[in-house]
């Protein structure tokens, strides 16, 4: 699967540039836009742990619906149907514009093509033996239908959250556009709910043109990952010293479920693949914190000015805009200083010869990402980027331990890096690298580095076991910068 389809450029650099040129249109009965996601990334990552083979399954899928739609398309309309198509890797956006106006005849077509690929692509990846009989693989893409990216775009996102079968969700469907207009009131709703709090108050940042508060990125960060109230409740007392009430994060909880629906999609013109595999002297994978939660943070100010679904699309699209300058900004500035190689906002480094690594870690680039060090003299390209994607996680439970022990002065002090000393997968020895922004760090908190060191690295070795994927890593040496 990986080395079939990793590289599989579904859609080209011109194909995307063509398509966002294009991708803001006015709702036409010649044309329907079909937006094409896999909804369970986080679950794959978990499980899979393993980008690449996470990559290439949605190339896998993309393309193979891709070939589907268009089968159906040309097999039933004359000459003259145009397609703009864009992919990032993780989803598939297809405009088509047509000689006559689509009928619900052509709707229901599209119904069965996606009934069609959810039965074959369980198959096919089962009979590819990477998945066990029970996964329910045909839960796990999803499709939305409508007159222009954004309908499309949110159809496709409603149908994470409906039960019953999975099927195509259309913005022509009454439920769709009553459930945007219900989502932004119950968004300003609750929102009012949490400005009213002063609990919540230090939590909270104004909207800069109506003065309406809304929650900060690093609440956001913690709504990302934490869904439940009892969750919210611990993960804000650990990572912020902050106590709420249940009932406070009973509200942050439908809030963030809220915003989380109303994110737009990001449009990203370069979608080249980066791994790690031409690394053979050693390589470093950057992946830049904190910008889901911007997103959400951008969402939220677009719901708060809003005053109706089309102003709130509007809206969200500016905000959307200031999201993606950063992220190709920092892109630009990885690639001229470092040499980096970037999709989005995922950066690797494909050698390390000559590289000062105290002057790398101390730019202002780096401080404060996830930072992987991958050593030379790993020899299968594929062990190289799942290496990397080991040290990620053991960073994220590294981050998870020490934040609750460490005062939120303390913490925000220090920067950290993986490195790995070992060239065989699952064994050998990985360092902590630490780098301190105002000086020397105390004899505590050196504790508290060593002993979440230990239980991240430990806990990473439980987990693969469980996985009956066994590890053997062990924390070598605590570095200071």
């Amino acid at each position: 699967m990986v080395r079939d389809h990793l590289h599989e450029e579904i859609t080209t650099q011109i194909d995307r540039e063509n398509f966002i040129r294009n991708r803001i249109q006015s709702p036409h009965p010649n044309r329907i836009v079909i937006e094409f996601e896999n909804s369970k990334l986080k679950f794959l990552n978990d499980f899979l742990n393993d980008k690449d083979l996470i990559t290439s399954i949605d190339n896998f899928a993309n393309a193979y619906i891709l070939k589907q739609i268009k089968d159906w398309i040309y097999g039933h309309f004359d000459l003259g149907v145009s397609f703009k198509t864009y992919s990032d890797g993780k989803s598939l956006t297809i405009i088509i514009d047509a000689p006559r106006q689509f009928t619900e005849q052509d709707l229901n077509r599209i119904d069965a093509v996606f009934a069609n690929f959810q039965t074959n692509l369980g198959r096919l990846l089962k009979e590819k033996k990477m998945f066990r009989d029970s996964d329910n693989i045909e839960e796990w893409f999803r499709m939305g239908v409508g007159r222009t990216s954004d309908e499309a775009y949110f159809s496709a996102r409603v149908s994470r959250k409906l039960s019953g079968p999975n099927l195509v969700k259309r913005y022509s469907n009454p439920l769709i556009q009553n459930k945007l207009r219900s989502l932004l009131f119950h968004a300003e709703e609750s929102r009012a709910k949490l400005a009213e709090s002063p609990e919540l108050a230090p939590l909270m940042i104004p909207e800069a043109e109506t003065g309406k508060l809304i929650p900060s990125q690093p609440l956001f960060e913690i709504l990302r990952k934490a869904s439940e109230p009892d969750a919210i409740k611990k993960a804000v007392l650990e990572n912020l010293h902050l106590i709420i009430s249940i009932e406070n994060a009973e509200k942050l909880s439908i809030y963030a479920e809220i915003v989380d629906l109303l994110n737009p999609k990001f449009f990203v013109v370069d979608q080249t693949v980066v791994t790690l595999s031409n690394a053979v002297n050693g390589g470093i994978v950057i992946d830049r914190k904190g910008m889901g939660s911007a997103n959400q943070v951008a969402t939220a100010k677009a719901a708060a000015r809003a005053k109706t679904s089309d102003e709130f699309l509007i809206f969200n699209r500016i905000e959307e805009k200031k999201v993606t300058d950063e992220i190709n900004l920092y892109r630009q500035e990885m690639e001229a200083l470092w040499g980096a190689k970037c999709r989005g906002d995922d950066c690797v480094i494909e050698d390390l010869t000559g590289l000062d690594v105290n002057v790398f870690l101390n730019s202002p680039l780096i401080k404060g990402q996830r930072v992987v060090f991958v050593p030379p003299g790993i020899q299968d390209s594929h062990s190289r980027s799942e290496m990397s994607t080991h040290g990620e996680t053991i960073e994220k439970l590294f981050i998870k331990h020490l934040i609750k022990v460490t005062s939120i002065k303390d913490f925000h002090n220090l920067t950290f890096a993986i490195d790995f000393k070992t060239v065989n997968m699952n064994t050998g020895a990985v360092n902590l690298l630490v780098n301190s922004l105002n000086g020397q760090v105390s004899a505590e908190v050196n504790q508290a580095i060593r002993d979440s060191f230990q239980k991240a690295v430990d806990a990473f070795n439980t987990e693969r076991f469980k996985q009956k994927k066994p590890s053997t890593y062990y924390p070598a040496q605590i570095v200071q910068i």
